[in-house]
């Protein structure tokens, strides 16, 4: 359509189904071109604890990639099946605290750099992301005393968050499991 500015946006809903709280996420992805287009692309990551209009805010700009090989006309590859160009994020933190049930909302959005109307806009498709939760230090409770300086690890068996002191197992409430 013509009259204003476009875009696109790809969203993803994000659930925190653990007990523990997350800190942060690691996120990596890949931006893949398979046309030219008439005027450059940018395309910025944006987050919200709701998916509400309002709510949205960008993030670092490490997480935003540009496509600026322009044509006078949009062109595509040679092999449709290929793409002409190819960005990265990779391995970026996010820092989105996301709480034990609570949900943040990703929106990979897609505009023409200038803010102008779309025509001739490039193809840009969204592959290969991975994002990895960080869940928030967690101390057991109900710790033993030492006399020395106990040797703390965390553990993550089957999606489970476990924490090994002086050779007994703690879940992340603190009870001893082992």
């Amino acid at each position: 359509t013509s009259g204003g500015a476009q875009s696109i946006n790809i969203l993803v809903r994000l659930t925190n189904t653990a007990s523990e709280a997350i800190d942060s996420l690691t996120i990596s992805y890949d931006l893949e071109q398979y046309r030219t287009g008439k005027k450059a692309y940018k395309t910025t990551l944006y987050t919200s604890p709701s998916g509400t209009n309002g709510s949205w805010g960008a993030a670092d700009d490490a997480f935003a990639l540009e496509f600026t090989n322009t044509t006078a006309a949009a062109t595509g590859a040679a092999d449709e099946a290929l793409p002409i160009s190819v960005q990265k994020v990779e391995g970026q933190v996010l820092h989105m605290a996301i709480e034990a049930g609570q949900s943040l909302y990703l929106a990979w959005h897609t505009a023409a750099s200038d803010g102008t109307e779309a025509g001739g806009a490039p193809c840009i498709a969204l592959d290969n992301v991975s994002i990895t939760a960080h869940y928030k230090p967690v101390t057991p409770t109900d710790c033993h005393a030492a006399t020395a300086t106990p040797v703390v690890t965390k553990r993550l068996i089957n999606g489970q968050l476990y924490i090994m002191r002086d050779e007994r197992m703690y879940n992340t409430l603190g009870t001893i499991v082992k």
